[in-house]
C-alpha cells in the first residue's frame, strides 16, 4: 500500500516564520480535533532537528492525578524524554580516592573519636568526653546561627523551603536544578534552541482541562520575568482553542472574560493550524486507492462517476465545514470497500420494497459516508453541520461546476416517495411537480433511469409561497437549499430501512 502524503510545506513555513518572531516564548498551536497536528509537530521536529530539541508531553493521563503529583510526572516526563537524546553528555564521576580525601575532612572529629576508642588505656575516657563535646559543638552552632540571622537570611531560608517542597508553583529542587543542567547539556555547545510541546489538550477530559492548564500556567509564570520553567527557550500548547473556549464558557459563563484566561499561554498571536485545503487537494489519490468488487457501482478511479462525483463533493463539504478530519479520510487509504445494501420500504404509488442499492444512488452514497465518520451519530453529526453552517465550493474542485439541481437528481426519488412511480411504466418526457415546504421551493422534474437505477432531472424550480401558490422561478438553487434537502433526503431513508 502507498503511503499517503498531504503537501504541508506552506504549513511548516508558516509555522517556521511564527516560532521565529521575537519574543515568542509561548505558542498556542491551535487546530480542530483529528485534523494531524500531532503528526504535523512530529514531523516538523524532525525536520528542523538541528535548530529545535523538541521535547513532546502528553499529559492526558495527569488529569487523574493531585496537583501536586502531576508536578512530579511532568519531571518525570521530561527525564525520560531528555535521556532519548544520543548526544547528552554526562558529568565525570568521582573516584572513591577522591571521595574519601573530602569525606575526611568534613567528618574529622568523628573519625578521630572512633581513632580514640581504639587506643586502650585513655581512649574510653577521651571519648566519653567527646561525646559531650559533640553536644556541645552542635548546640553552640545553632546558637550561633540563631543569632546572626538578619531578616535577610530569614527570607532567604523561607525562600529556600519553598523551592524545596513538592508541589509548591514556586518549586525547583535538586531535580528540577538537574533538568535545567541537561536541557543545557543537549544543545551539546550548539546554537539550538529547547521546545517543550504539551500536546493532546483536546483529549482531557473537560472536568479537568483549566485544572491542568492551571498547573502549566505556574510553570510559565515560574520567575515572573517571562521565562520558561527549566529554561525552555520555548513552550508550544497544542489544542483546539474555539473547543477550549466552548468548554470555558459552559463551566464559567458567556460573561467571563475568556481572553484573560488564555493569552497568558501564548506571547503574540494563536497559531491557526489549518490544512483543509491542502487535504482536499489531496482527496483524488486517496479516493483513487481504494479497490472495489467487480459489480460495484462505484468507481473511485473514474471521478465522473456518478455516486463517486458526490461522495467527494460531498467529502469536501464536510472536510471544509470542520465535519470531518483527517483521521478519519486516512480509513480509505487502500481501501478494499463493499458496498452495503439496505432494503428499505418506502410509502410509494405501488406499496412495494426498493432495493436501495439496487435501485438509488442516495443509500449507498449516505452508506459510504456512515462507514467513513464510523457511526450513525458522526454521519447525523456532520450532515447536521452541513445544514446549519453549509460549506463553499472552491474553484479548483473538480465537479464543482455541476449545478444544484443535478444533485438533487439522488434526493427526489425519496423527497416525492409518495408519487414517484417506481416499477411502473413512465414517460422520458412526463413532468412531475414536488413542494418541498421546508426550504419553500416547488420543482418540476422527469424521471431518469439507467440499468434499473432511479433519478430525476430537475427542470425548473420556483419559489414556494406561504399559500402554497408558486412564485418566482429560480435561476439558481442554493447550496444551503440542498443540504438542507439533503438531511430531509436522510431522516426519510432512516426511517425507511427495514
Amino acid at each position: 500500500m502507498t503511503e499517503f502524503r498531504i503537501d504541508i510545506s506552506k504549513p511548516k513555513k508558516d509555522f517556521a516564520d511564527h516560532l521565529n518572531l521575537e519574543g515568542n516564548k509561548r505558542i498556542i498551536f491551535s487546530g480542530p480535533f483529528g485534523i494531524g497536528k500531532t503528526t504535523f509537530i512530529k514531523e516538523f521536529s524532525e525536520i528542523n532537528e538541528k535548530k529545535y530539541n523538541v521535547i513532546h508531553l502528553f499529559p492526558v493521563n495527569y488529569s487523574v492525578s493531585s496537583n501536586e503529583d502531576i508536578f512530579e510526572l511532568i519531571k518525570y516526563d521530561l527525564f525520560y524524554e531528555i535521556l532519548k537524546f544520543e548526544h547528552i553528555v554526562y558529568e565525570a564521576s568521582i573516584s572513591k580516592l577522591e571521595h574519601l580525601s573530602f569525606f575526611a575532612k568534613q567528618e574529622f572529629h568523628k573519625l578521630f573519636h572512633i581513632f580514640l576508642k581504639a587506643v586502650p588505656k585513655i581512649g574510653k575516657p577521651i571519648s566519653e568526653v567527646l561525646k559531650d563535646l559533640d553536644g556541645l559543638v552542635g548546640k553552640f552552632k545553632e546558637e550561633h546561627d540563631a543569632l546572626n540571622k538578619t531578616e535577610f537570611t530569614h527570607i532567604a531560608s523561607f525562600i529556600e523551603d519553598m523551592s524545596e517542597s513538592k508541589g509548591s508553583i514556586y518549586e525547583f529542587d535538586f531535580y528540577s536544578s538537574l533538568i535545567k543542567s541537561l536541557l543545557e547539556n543537549i544543545k551539546g555547545g550548539l546554537v539550538k534552541e529547547n521546545i517543550l510541546v504539551i500536546d493532546d489538550l483536546d483529549r482531557v477530559d473537560p472536568d479537568h482541562l483549566f485544572r491542568l492548564l492551571n498547573v502549566f500556567a505556574a510553570h510559565v509564570d515560574f520567575d515572573k520575568e517571562e521565562d520558561n520553567k527549566f529554561g525552555f527557550e520555548k513552550v508550544v500548547f497544542v489544542l483546539d482553542i474555539k473547543n477550549v473556549h466552548n468548554i470555558f464558557q459552559n463551566r464559567y459563563g458567556q460573561n467571563v472574560n475568556f481572553s484573560g484566561y488564555i493569552d497568558k499561554f501564548y506571547s503574540k498571536t494563536v497559531f491557526e493550524f489549518n490544512i483543509q485545503e491542502e487535504i482536499v487537494e489531496s482527496l483524488r489519490a486517496l479516493f483513487e486507492s481504494i479497490t472495489t468488487g467487480p459489480h460495484s457501482v462505484a468507481d473511485f478511479s473514474y471521478w465522473r462517476n456518478a455516486i463517486t462525483s458526490e461522495v467527494v463533493f460531498l467529502v469536501r463539504a464536510l472536510i471544509r465545514s470542520q465535519a470531518l478530519n483527517l483521521r478519519s479520510l486516512l480509513k480509505l487509504n487502500g481501501l478494499m470497500y463493499s458496498e452495503i445494501g439496505r432494503k428499505i420500504t418506502l410509502s410509494t404509488k405501488t406499496s412495494r420494497d426498493v432495493e436501495s442499492s439496487k435501485q438509488l444512488n442516495f443509500p449507498l452514497i449516505i452508506e459510504f459516508l456512515r462507514f467513513l465518520f464510523g457511526s450513525t451519530e458522526g454521519l447525523e453529526t456532520g450532515l447536521i453541520k452541513l445544514k446549519n453552517t453549509g460549506a463553499p465550493v472552491m474553484a479548483s474542485d473538480s465537479n464543482s461546476s455541476n449545478k444544484v439541481e443535478d444533485r438533487i437528481s439522488d434526493l427526489i426519488p425519496l423527497l416525492d416517495r409518495s408519487n414517484f412511480p417506481y416499477n411502473d411504466s413512465f414517460t422520458e418526457k412526463k413532468l412531475f411537480r414536488y413542494d418541498d415546504y421546508l426550504t419553500h421551493i416547488s420543482f418540476d422534474y422527469t424521471i431518469t433511469r439507467d440499468n434499473y437505477r432511479y433519478g430525476a432531472a430537475v427542470q425548473r424550480a420556483f419559489i414556494l409561497e406561504s399559500n402554497l401558490e408558486r412564485g418566482t422561478e429560480l435561476a439558481d438553487i442554493s447550496l444551503e437549499a440542498y443540504f438542507e434537502l439533503l438531511w430531509e433526503t436522510y431522516l426519510i431513508y432512516k426511517k425507511s430501512i427495514t
